[in-house]
This record gives structure tokens, C-alpha cells and sequence, in this order.
């Protein structure tokens, strides 16, 4: 079931990126976005994270973002939970950004492995 959740919020994110191909649009504030991400089944209640929270556990340097969510669930020791939403400012490193994010992610993951089959699947 948590599979199945994931694909539909994975697919709603991406027919949201799509909706603006074709005319020149703006896109919804991310911070809408994760109105939304807050509303699907079976999520577990979510923090967001505090800038020093983010520089610290990351070590981006915010300002090379335009708008950006992190959040993740109440209860980490139950939940893997977490939101990362980015809008990166003009000029920003997107590769610096995506491998310190696939860093996190591959930890998250060896972690889960280890301590909670359950959330690894997810």
C-alpha cells in the first residue's frame, strides 16, 4: 500500500512539472506543493526544517536556492519520511545538489536496511 502511495505522489509531481511544458507558466509556489504532499494517505505528520537544520545536516549554502521544503516525519525512528522540494536560484550547481541528495539518500537507505525493512521497501 505505502508502495502504492508513493507512486501516486511521485506521478502527481511529475504531471505537476509537466503541466507547464508547452506555455510559458509559472509554476505553483513549492510551498503549495507541499500542501499537497501533506495530504496524501498514509503520511506520517511532518517538520520542516530549520535553516541551520539544513546547512548543517547538508551543508548547502541557502542562497543557492530560490524557494526550497525540507521536511521529514515526526517520528525518524518509525518513519523515513522526508520531503525535499528545491527550486534552485539561477546559477546554482544542480550537480552539487543532486549528488549531496544521492549521498543522503544511499545513507538513509543503509540505514533504513539495517533498522526497519519496512520503510527500506518504501
Amino acid at each position: 500500500m505505502k508502495k502504492i502511495v508513493s507512486l501516486i505522489l511521485c506521478a502527481a509531481i511529475l504531471c505537476s512539472l509537466l503541466a507547464a511544458c508547452g506555455k510559458e507558466t509559472q509554476a505553483p509556489p513549492l510551498s503549495e506543493l507541499y500542501a499537497q504532499v501533506e495530504k496524501v494517505t498514509n503520511m506520517p505528520p511532518l517538520y520542516v526544517m530549520g535553516e541551520n537544520f539544513i546547512e548543517t545536516m547538508f551543508g548547502f549554502d541557502l542562497s543557492a536556492f530560490e524557494e526550497y521544503v525540507f521536511a521529514e516525519a515526526e517520528d525518524a525512528s518509525v518513519y523515513a519520511d522526508v520531503v525535499i522540494l528545491i527550486k534552485l536560484a539561477d546559477g546554482a550547481d544542480v550537480n552539487a545538489v543532486c549528488e549531496t541528495l544521492e549521498v543522503y539518500l544511499n545513507g538513509v537507505r543503509e540505514n533504513t536496511k539495517s533498522y526497519s525493512p519496512e520503510n527500506y521497501a518504501k
